[in-house]
């Protein structure tokens, strides 16, 4: 589903500047074998819980997860990430 959302949301033809292309980042279900960024996507980064994954949180548009294959632990630190953040 996240491949599909990416596709569809990507929009560099479309952008008549370059603040306004999407950018992408995300992580990958620890039981991924292709630890590889798909096209399009930036960087792929480890849930832990520090200042660079909570800035990349902050600083995102959009947040999709799988919550049938993420860890709880992610899900509430970003959660509470946005929640502190008064979003």
């Amino acid at each position: 589903m996240g491949q599909t959302l990416h596709a569809q949301l990507r929009n560099e033809q479309e952008a008549k500047e370059e603040f306004a292309v999407h950018k992408f980042a995300g992580t990958l279900y620890h039981a991924t074998k292709n630890k590889t960024a798909p096209n399009g996507i930036k960087n792929i980064s480890s849930f832990k819980r520090s200042k660079d994954f909570r800035d990349r949180i902050v600083e995102a548009d959009v947040i999709v997860y799988d919550l049938m294959n993420t860890e709880f632990e992610e899900v509430d630190f970003v959660i509470k990430t946005l929640q502190t953040c008064g979003f």
